[in-house]
């Protein structure tokens, strides 16, 4: 009953969820290794035109932050959350892209990531 109760008050809400969300959907953006070059051919944004490496992930960077809160919002716009109690359960879907989560103990694990 105890760890019932525990799990019941420690249960994470939406904000949480939608901050953990949109950094598993930047993580690979913010923190790649990849050049500048390759970037461009994922994302388009005309880093490889810029005249040096350095210059190049200095923008990478502005663009990540600029970036962050609309993908934040679509992500929001694209949840389901169902609080079963002990446990919430999140479904982020976007085209082409579903992930589904569990919210437990003021963490998330993600349970399926197609």
């Amino acid at each position: 009953m105890l760890l019932g109760t525990l799990l019941a008050v420690t249960n994470p809400g939406k904000p949480a969820y939608h901050e953990y969300v949109t950094g598993r959907f930047m993580e690979p953006l913010a923190n790649s290794k990849k050049s500048c070059e390759e970037l461009e051919q994922e994302i388009g944004l005309g880093l490889a035109e810029l005249p040096s490496q350095d210059l190049c992930k200095f923008a990478l960077g502005g663009v990540t932050s600029v970036v962050r809160p609309l993908v934040k919002e679509t992500l929001k716009r694209g949840t389901n959350h169902r609080n079963l109690g002990i446990f919430s359960l999140y479904t982020t879907e976007l085209p082409g892209k579903k992930v589904t989560s569990i919210g437990i103990a003021r963490q998330f694990i993600t349970i399926s990531n197609r």
